[in-house]
């Protein structure tokens, strides 16, 4: 005991304080350097915002100004579990009201995980213009070793900021649900990026999509390496040439540089199959190109030519062995389609419902809400598509996905593990007396279903809080493709208490959060509905956009 008391002693020595004081505003940028200037959000007067850095154990504050003018602003903790700080999670309408302009809030939690995460607004439609970075959590007992590291994002970019083609997406003439296409492809948040890098040493890549759109195969010419870590999961190594990364996933990952610092070695970020999407600009590159710097006086050489032929993520075991969970207690359907709601506009469902964000936070809704009704979904509004589970429950999420496209789908709150995914075109889930599920499942927050396929997701329901299930696109958020997760809503009271800054944005905002009000509204959706949409009548299949591999190789000379 004694033993303990002192190692116990010593971490909190460690702790630390991370105090960021920060003012969102609008600056202007070229990141593609191509002339396009336009408004970013960005912190403190710059652009790209900064990334946090943080080592395990320390408590993290973030004061948060809104000096947009014109916009509210919320900002989110990817893949943070924000165990018992669920009103720190940051979905607008869901864990707290928006910021509105001139007001602040504190976001204030510990942090209990290691790895790589990033942190993004929750405002639909806002971070994909600018307010986003890595958060970076250190382990002081990592348990592989490296030289260096180097943080590498990948994002597409659009030169119109996205509040000017939200109406022309959702918009009846949008007859088939088009997603807006990018116009370039960042990493760095710039564009031919060079990092410097020494011969004979061991980096750690830490790899983020901090994108809105699109999926990206990340490739390193002449370099193998070992993955080590998925969304703050480590992972036995792994031996990899290429990995997918689709929007809000992370991966680290070991790069043995060479012996010699003769030659400059390109790697690309490149989008597969760009064919096969629609509305593409004018041009738009779908090889985005950087290079590891051995030589600084010595060229920088196109990419060479490599057929598509990236890792498959769900081999991954994690180092902990954590064994599959107990059998379910509970399992829910979602078949993802979409389809025109009654006004002629395409949105995103899950089964029969398109979410629409409530009048007043879910979370509140919740604080409030009495046996029998806490536990009721109808609670909470039907159109927030909720599902409300027990504290230690077994939950098993299927996806079967009716859509041609793939989708990256994002827990709040959890890793979850990844029972199964089938290939492309394998139909609806028809049950697992067919199918075999690893013992150690992979783990990870955000994971990507195939086309036409389907997927059997795995977790357990020990984090009490209101929790999103959503596919990462942002696109496809704004369409509706999102659920609420209720864990044991009735155990919050004793866990939480809004503190006054959080109570003092609603007031700002206008939303009354009085116990009154909740009764009366907290069922209600902003656009004034009560009840879920028109269901779908039929499934919609919209232009594939194919992961599959081509037969060709990829020229990858994105100079």
């Amino acid at each position: 005991m004694k033993s303990l008391i002192v190692l116990s002693l010593a971490l909190n020595a460690l702790a630390a304080t991370v105090h960021l004081d920060w003012s969102i505003g609008w600056v202007t940028a070229d990141p593609d350097k191509t002339g396009h200037t336009r408004r970013v959000i960005g912190v403190n007067g710059k652009w790209p915002p900064p990334q946090i850095d943080v080592n395990v154990g320390d408590l993290l504050e973030v004061a948060v100004h809104n000096n947009l003018g014109d916009w509210n602003t919320t900002l989110h903790w990817h893949g943070i579990y924000q165990q018992g700080t669920n009103n720190y999670d940051g979905p607008e309408y869901v864990t707290q009201c928006p910021i509105p302009p001139k007001s602040s809030m504190l976001y204030k939690f510990p942090i209990n995980q290691v790895g790589t995460y990033w942190w993004h607004s929750h405002v639909s439609g806002q971070y994909p213009d600018g307010l986003r970075g890595p958060l970076i959590v250190h382990d002081p007992k990592v348990p592989f070793k490296y030289d260096h590291e180097i943080v590498l994002t990948v994002s597409d970019w659009y030169y119109d900021e996205i509040r000017k083609l939200i109406p022309r997406f959702l918009n009846k003439a949008n007859t088939n649900g088009q997603e807006p296409f990018p116009n370039a492809t960042l990493i760095n948040e710039t564009v031919l990026p060079k990092i410097t890098v020494l011969p004979n040493k061991t980096y750690l890549v830490r790899a983020v999509n901090i994108g809105a759109f699109l999926t990206y195969t990340l490739w390193f010419q002449d370099h193998d390496f070992q993955i080590v870590e998925v969304d703050g999961i480590y992972t036995n190594p792994a031996l990899a040439q290429q990995i997918n990364i689709a929007p809000a996933q992370r991966y680290s990952f070991l790069l043995k540089t060479k012996s010699t610092a003769t030659t400059n070695y390109p790697f690309v970020a490149f989008l597969n199959n760009v064919a096969s999407f629609g509305g593409v600009p004018a041009g738009f590159k779908d090889k985005a190109l950087g290079w590891l710097v051995y030589n600084p006086s010595g060229p920088l050489p196109s990419a060479k030519s490599v057929a598509y032929s990236p890792f498959d993520d769900y081999t991954l075991k994690p180092t902990d062995n954590l064994a599959r969970y107990r059998a379910p207690d509970r399992t829910i359907i979602l078949n993802v389609s979409f389809n025109p709601d009654r006004t002629g506009i395409t949105r995103a469902y899950f089964n029969s419902t398109t979410y629409q964000a409530p009048k007043i936070p879910t979370l509140f809704t919740a604080l409030n809400a009495v046996q029998p009704a806490v536990d009721r979904p109808s609670t909470y509004g039907l159109q927030t598509d909720p599902f409300v589970f027990k504290k230690g429950e077994v939950i098993d999420i299927i996806l079967n996905d009716h859509d041609s496209g793939p989708h990256p789908f994002h827990l709040h709150g959890h890793a979850f593990q990844l029972l199964y995914r089938s290939p492309p075109n394998a139909g609806d889930y028809k049950g697992s007396s067919h199918l075999t599920y690893p013992a150690v499942p992979m783990r990870r927050d955000t994971a990507c279903i195939n086309p036409m396929g389907f997927m059997v997701l795995r977790y357990t329901a020990d984090n009490p809080g209101i929790w999103l299930f959503h596919c990462h696109i942002e696109w496809h958020i704004l369409q509706g493709l999102t659920a609420t997760i209720l864990e044991a809503p009735e155990l919050l009271n004793g866990l939480l208490t809004i503190p006054q800054d959080q109570r003092d944005i609603c007031a700002a905002a206008g939303i009354d959060i009085s116990p009154y009000s909740i009764a009366a509204f907290g069922t209600t959706a902003i656009n004034g509905l009560a009840a879920p949409d028109t269901p779908p009548l039929v499934v919609r299949r919209r232009r594939a956009r194919s992961l599959e591999p081509e037969t060709a190789a990829l020229t990858l000379d994105a100079r």
